[in-house]
């Protein structure tokens, strides 16, 4: 069987409707890959209306069984109002499969609000991941200040290339967060 359908069937035997997962596109749409890592499908029904939109987040060997408690560690603190932010509510964890089922938000995404530039968007998101930070939380596999500043150049990387204008403004942003360390 293609693995979308073993992905159907294993839905079905977690609650889901079987009716219910019929009509959805198969296979879904890949949002994001990260070589080695993981990657994030969207499951999307064709009539949204009735229907939950899913993503599926497939991880390598290793990694499934830490995202998926962390993604716990952060449900609960949204839950308590310690973050500034929701997470995606967890249908499911299939630690065979490595994959988390969870269900769409309400609202629009932020890589729809991304091109547009608004300095607001990015204020409002840099301050959710400040309260993350400062949550004291304790995630599992947590990142060296140095691997969080490299990782966040590299995605500033994109955003200068998409919104040449605020390039000069990111760099030192950039610059002042290496130089506090």
């Amino acid at each position: 069987l293609p693995i979308w359908e073993r992905m159907r069937r294993y839905l079905v035997k977690r609650g889901f409707d079987p009716r219910a997962m019929t009509g959805y596109p198969a296979p879904p749409e890949l949002l994001r890959l990260v070589p080695r890592r993981r990657a994030l499908f969207r499951y999307a029904a064709p009539d949204a209306a009735k229907r939950t939109t899913l993503f599926i987040k497939v991880y390598q060997p290793g990694h499934g069984t830490q995202a998926h408690r962390n993604h716990k560690l952060m449900a609960k603190a949204t839950r308590k109002g310690q973050l500034g932010f929701r997470v995606p509510r967890l249908l499911t964890y299939s630690t065979r499969r490595r994959a988390m089922v969870m269900k769409r938000l309400r609202g629009v995404q932020l890589s729809d609000l991304v091109p547009a530039g608004d300095p607001d968007v990015f204020r409002r998101v840099g301050e959710a991941l400040a309260g993350l930070h400062e949550s004291g939380l304790e995630p599992e596999g947590r990142w060296s200040v140095d691997r969080e500043l490299e990782a966040l150049a590299v995605a500033m990387d994109d955003v200068k290339q998409a919104l040449p204008a605020l390039a000069p403004e990111i760099e030192a942003l950039l610059d002042r967060l290496r130089r506090s360390r």
